[in-house]
């Protein structure tokens, strides 16, 4: 099955449903310190493209609403890290509307800088790399 994009797109779009099923899409992007990009490793960012459209698709096919959630590490400024954090999220939103524009009249990008820390060590190594992410939170439409 190594190799296989077909089969891990389907079984991604499956995880997807599931986790807005139980009200929890657990996927989280990490990104590069200091950056915008995603994290260096090829084989993860093969995977966050295949994770990008199958959640678009998904958003954009349904009425579900979502926020797309940015954070920082705590290296730096509350106020560079709010700003970072934002951006980080607007990129994954831009992105998953490349593949359906309907998913950006349905999500929202927010930036939480690094008041939601998971590690909080401020290192800006692999020991804070949970805390570089974007991740989702499902969300009443209005």
């Amino acid at each position: 099955m190594l190799g296989d994009i077909a089969g891990a797109e389907s079984a991604f779009a499956k995880l997807v449903a599931v986790g807005v099923e139980n009200h929890n899409i657990s996927t989280k992007f990490l990104f590069s310190v200091d950056s915008t990009e995603f994290s260096a490793d090829q084989d993860l960012r093969k995977q966050y493209a295949i994770w990008v459209r199958q959640i678009a698709e998904y958003f954009g096919t349904n009425t579900r609403c979502i926020n797309v959630i940015g954070h920082s590490s705590r290296t730096g400024s509350a106020e560079y890290n709010d700003r970072l954090s934002l951006l980080r999220a607007r990129r994954i939103r831009k992105s998953m509307g490349s593949y359906s524009s309907a998913v950006l009249e349905r999500s929202k990008a927010i930036g939480k800088g690094f008041r939601e820390n998971i590690v909080g060590s401020g290192t800006d190594d692999a020991r804070d790399a949970f805390d570089r992410r974007v991740e989702f939170a499902l969300v009443d439409c209005r």
